[in-house]
């Protein structure tokens, strides 16, 4: 199966209320997810976010804050590290980086979290853009979602 790359643009809504809502969606598909992290603190945001972003959902996940003896049986793990212990096959970015052998891990589709909440735009943007010309090199397949007042905003 050939890569999909989903990048989404975040303006207006910090990260840690739009994974988990995406996360819902890859949970309710009956797929698993592995969601990579940048460092000890966003992980421990997105923990929290996931147990707490509604109270008529709920999302099974662990992380290394929790034992890890059964993270293999885990429908959904965060982690500071790239591995793929719980056998994901979709796998969400929030880190800024590109997954080199996204096929060796076993993920079909990568969703990326750009970030543009707290960020000085314009070395973001080169960024994305370097993220996004690596998957193409790849030969993934790339849709790019930008964040509007107005809801998502697919762009060419």
């Amino acid at each position: 199966m050939a890569l999909t790359v989903s990048f989404y643009h975040l303006t207006l809504t910090p990260i840690e209320k739009v994974v988990p809502r995406l996360v819902d969606k890859i949970y309710a598909s009956n797929m698993r997810a592995f969601i990579w992290v940048k460092n000890d603190e966003t992980l421990s945001t997105l923990n929290t976010s996931l147990w707490t972003y509604s109270t008529l959902a709920f999302l099974p996940h662990g992380c290394k804050l929790d034992h890890d003896d059964a993270k293999d049986e885990q429908p959904i793990w965060l982690s500071t590290t790239l591995e793929n212990v719980n056998k994901s096959t979709v796998c969400v970015v929030t880190n800024e980086k590109v997954i080199p052998k996204a096929d060796s891990l076993k993920f079909d589709r990568i969703l990326d979290i750009f970030d543009a909440t707290s960020k000085t735009i314009d070395a973001e943007a080169v960024l994305l853009t370097e993220r996004i010309r690596f998957y193409e090199k790849q030969n993934a397949t790339i849709t790019h979602w930008q964040q509007t007042k107005e809801g998502w905003q697919k762009l060419t």
